[in-house]
């Protein structure tokens, strides 16, 4: 649904589907179906495998066939159909919705979930046919197929690149936004300090804006991001063209990110005595949170340059959140 707002009263509402939905749609049916077809031949391998290791024999496609009274074709079709359907529900409901940093353990709970949801629909149709041989030993090879299934389906989802192409794109954008007014500003004006930022300088909010991006760059690394443990370097708020290598460093930095990954913020609240706290967060989190930090100390700036207007040149949207930038863009209309 797409929002249109001739001013700030009338608002119409136009029912059509962007095409990067629909993009988004393809893909996920793409993933549901290669995952469900994959991970379902791999559970099946493990049916056939099974009486080598002493488990008794598991056909799910005849058991299937049986109950419906179908050829057995038909129950291998259902088979991989119901595969496909589980992996679905794994890449729309599951995995957008189950935050677990091993994609292996996330898969193996999913599949144990599937395994669970099966005897359940199985004995409301009545119950499983007597095995031929231990039941237990039966459940137990059933568990095994599903894990299998649920670590396969998990292993071929791919995430989302959408999201990490978005959060990199305003990022680095942001930087060179600050690189802009770096080359225009003045190295004397670039240090002095402002009564309007409590005799703070330029430059020093520009530090402290990279510096969360240093951070977040370590934090990769090891795992753990702490802002409270920045660097605080005096050639960033010192010097503009080292500020202006360091924006190309991290430009960098962000672009050798491929993909999410679980993070521990660690971070302490108190000004007189120590109490750290640690915090699970992630990449993509803290990619969003960089940005609007960014955006804050950009509008502290910004107001320290209103008396520098003959000297700097100033996006009236700098330090302007983008939601706001669009609600005044929709209130001219």
């Amino acid at each position: 649904m797409k929002i249109i707002f001739t001013n700030c009263q009338d608002v119409r509402l136009i029912a059509t589907i962007p095409i990067k939905t629909l993009i988004n749609i393809n893909t996920k049916l793409k993933q549901s179906m290669i995952s469900g077809i994959a991970g379902t031949s791999v559970m099946t391998a493990i049916m056939f495998v099974a009486p080598m290791m002493g488990i008794p024999k598991m056909n799910s496609a005849a058991m299937l066939a049986g109950m419906m009274g179908v050829p057995v074709i038909v129950g291998w079709m259902m088979h991989f159909m119901i595969g496909v359907v589980f992996a679905a529900s794994y890449v729309y409901i599951f995995h957008p919705k189950v935050n677990i940093g091993s994609k292996a353990l996330k898969g193996a709970i999913f599949g144990f979930a599937v395994f669970v949801f099966a005897q359940i629909t199985m004995a409301m149709m009545g119950g499983m046919p007597k095995p031929e041989g231990s039941m237990m030993l039966m459940m137990i090879g059933s568990i095994m197929g599903h894990v299998v299934f649920g670590i396969a389906v998990s292993l071929l989802v791919k995430e989302s690149k959408q999201i990490l192409m978005t959060l990199i794109h305003h990022n680095v954008k942001k930087l060179h936004e600050i690189n802009g007014l770096l080359q225009q500003l003045p190295s004397d004006l670039y240090v002095l300090p402002k009564e309007v930022l409590s005799e703070a300088t330029i430059g020093q909010h520009f530090r402290h804006i990279l510096e969360f991006y240093i951070c977040l760059e370590k934090g990769t690394e090891t795992g753990v991001i702490c802002y409270d443990d920045r660097e605080r370097d005096v050639l960033i708020e010192t010097d503009a063209d080292y500020a202006e290598n360091t924006i190309k460093k991290l430009i960098h930095f962000l672009g050798t990110v491929k993909d999410d990954r679980s993070l521990t913020m660690k971070a302490d609240y108190s000004t007189k005595t120590e109490d750290q706290i640690t915090i699970p967060t992630s990449l993509y989190r803290e990619l969003a949170y960089a940005l609007d930090h960014a955006v804050h100390h950009l509008a502290i700036v910004k107001i320290a340059l209103v008396e520098e207007k003959d000297v700097v040149k100033v996006d009236s949207n700098l330090g302007v959140a983008p939601s706001t930038v669009r609600y005044r863009e929709e209130c001219v209309q």
